[in-house]
């Protein structure tokens, strides 16, 4: 679930800076960083979120092959 939302908030971006919008569409655009403290503050709140994973890999990716 994390790394998909990451990856959401990265196209979210480039869907703004990468696809030669118009500057003044650009402009009133949600920038990354406010349209993120809003689904934080705003819609995450109301959602049940699985707790983030710590940063050590899966028991399973350590496994020998």
């Amino acid at each position: 679930m994390w790394p998909e939302l990451q990856a959401f908030l990265f196209a979210w971006s480039g869907s703004i800076h990468e696809t030669g919008l118009p500057e003044q569409m650009v402009a009133k655009a949600f920038p990354k960083e406010r349209f993120m403290e809003f689904l934080l503050e705003r819609v995450c709140p109301s959602l049940w979120l699985p707790p983030k994973p710590n940063q050590e890999p899966p028991a399973h990716a350590e496994l020998p092959a």
